[in-house]
């Protein structure tokens, strides 16, 4: 079995200035998911997949492989990370190298280790990758009793029924996706006719160790996590 890891790291963040690569404890930001990805021993390649030449530096002083940029069509705000993981894999069909499963990783999962790499490749193996694993976390109330506001601040109950009819433990634990890493069979990462939203199997992250960073008070957020787990 051939195993790559693709990490998304395209340049120009707007909210946090070249996101991806800012110090974080001493080190580049995407610095801490890829060592946890070369601990795990799991994969034969880890290329970080960028449109900009300073990332793809220190791409390549962590030891990942960054032979080939992504194109501009490929880097804007609007582009989902699924059309970026399937030129990544055909383009190294296309250089001979082919691998039977991928695994999504976030550059901005400083929280993971290689021990949630192993684990989550293991529950992929266990279901004959027959379904995408995807690393979530439990949401910290019900989700029930979430609110909208309008413009005024006005707050509107979202399930109104059940904020004041049901127990919050009769409720149920709801998951949402970590932002951290996803393992994908190739063929069904190719085949752009297969909904890769649905049967989706989760690997369970510990709430102190996900942070979703996409401004300045995520990233200092986000340290104090990793101070604190240290």
């Amino acid at each position: 079995m051939r195993s790559l890891a693709i990490v998304p790291a395209r340049g120009g963040s707007k909210r946090i200035r070249q996101k991806n690569i800012t110090d974080f404890c001493g080190k580049p930001l995407m610095a801490h998911s890829i060592e946890a990805a070369h601990e795990s021993q799991l994969f034969q390649v880890i290329h970080v997949s960028t449109n900009c030449e300073q990332i793809r530096t220190i791409g390549a002083a962590l030891h990942t492989n960054t032979d080939f940029l992504r194109p501009e069509s490929l880097s804007d705000d609007h582009t989902g990370i699924v059309p970026v993981l399937r030129w990544v894999v055909r383009e190294f069909e296309r250089r001979g190298q082919i691998f039977n499963d991928v695994c999504m990783l976030m550059p901005t999962a400083p929280l993971i280790n290689s021990a949630d790499l192993r684990t989550a490749y293991d529950i992929f193996n266990s279901q004959e990758a027959r379904h995408p694993v995807v690393a979530v976390t439990s949401y910290p109330v019900p989700i029930e009793w979430a609110y909208t506001a309008d413009p005024a601040g006005l707050l509107t109950r979202s399930y109104p029924d059940q904020m004041t009819n049901v127990r919050s433990q009769d409720l149920g634990v709801k998951y949402y996706d970590a932002g951290a890493f996803a393992f994908f069979n190739t063929r069904q990462l190719l085949d752009e006719h297969h909904d890769l939203g649905s049967h989706l199997v989760g690997y369970n992250l510990p709430r102190h160790r996900v942070a979703d960073i996409d401004n300045p008070e995520d990233l200092e957020f986000a340290k104090i996590l990793y101070r604190g787990s240290r």
